[in-house]
């Protein structure tokens, strides 16, 4: 994975999954102002927390689900990647769970998870080598009508 392409997709698809969640997110946060609004209630550690615990928490359930369902997220589809194990098999949800909390903590929390991918052979980040997984590029991935991946 390497190679600049698969790195700027990586990244690319990084972007388009934070913009899809942080617009889902967008009615619960509004919900949640606007109900602070009218109740008087004003504290603004709270609301800042909640601005950034509910995407938190749709970015979770959100890459689970797809992951261990299609091996893919939308975001990642665009790009025409997929995150599978070694083997070529679909995520558990355990797995998916488990390769989510690592990306957090070490990605976004440490910022080494990211790092990792110039210090090893595979070019893996530090959540897909801790849970086995890889970014597989394939230009033919689509999903049909049942929502499995299959290759044109």
């Amino acid at each position: 994975m390497k190679d600049a392409d698969t790195l700027l997709r990586s990244a690319g698809s990084f972007i388009a999954n934070l913009l899809i969640v942080y617009l889902a997110s967008i009615p619960l946060v509004t919900l949640v102002f606007f109900v602070s609004a009218v109740t008087g209630f004003y504290n603004y550690h709270f609301l800042l927390g909640i601005n950034f615990v509910f995407p938190l928490f749709i970015w979770w359930a959100y890459d689970v689900h797809f992951l261990s369902k299609y091996g893919t997220t939308p975001g990642k589809r665009f790009f025409k990647l997929a995150v599978l194990k070694e083997n070529g098999e679909r995520l558990t949800r355990g797995e998916a769970n488990k390769r989510f909390l690592l990306k957090f903590f070490f990605g976004m929390v440490l910022g080494i998870g990211y790092l990792y991918i110039f210090f090893n052979r595979k070019g893996n980040t530090l959540h897909n080598a801790l849970t086995g997984a890889r970014y597989y590029y394939d230009p033919s991935i689509s999903l049909n009508s049942k929502g499995e991946r299959k290759f044109v």
